[in-house]
């Protein structure tokens, strides 16, 4: 039953993608993301269907590491970073950040946050920081 839902599944994705391509109005545009390419099915990844491949990778050096960090404190949720970039740059130098992606750096600083929070802090400190990053690698 599931292997039969999912061939089904598949025509009408591909009956819709071949639809999207006869309009050729330029103006529609379908993305779809996955962390598991190998695992779709080829005819939906020609060319003229979702043709276009991009490879979004993890952040690979301090300086990514550092500019993921850096927006991900832009928000205006986010309070005040203590030291501001000098934290930052810490954080991302720090080797238990060198297989993070971008997600598990929000996620830290996310983290952070709240620690902040239960003491009472209107800002982010260092040792917040710290404090999460310790315990997200328990």
């Amino acid at each position: 039953m599931v292997i039969r839902s999912r061939v089904s599944l598949v025509n009408q994705l591909l009956v819709e993608l071949d639809g999207i391509d006869k309009h050729r109005s330029g103006r529609v545009f379908v993305v779809g993301a996955t962390n598991r390419k190998d695992m779709i099915d080829p005819a939906i990844l020609r060319p003229g269907r979702l043709g276009l491949h991009l490879m979004i990778s993890p952040p690979s050096n301090f300086r990514e590491r550092l500019s993921v960090l850096s927006a991900c404190t832009r928000s205006a949720t986010t309070p005040r970073i203590e030291n501001g970039m000098l934290t930052l740059e810490l954080i991302a130098n720090d080797s238990r950040t060198e297989k993070m992606s971008g997600a598990d750096l929000e996620n830290l600083l996310e983290l952070a946050k709240q620690k902040a929070q239960i003491a009472r802090q209107d800002f982010v400190s260092q040792a917040n920081l710290l404090d999460a990053l310790s315990e997200l690698h328990k």
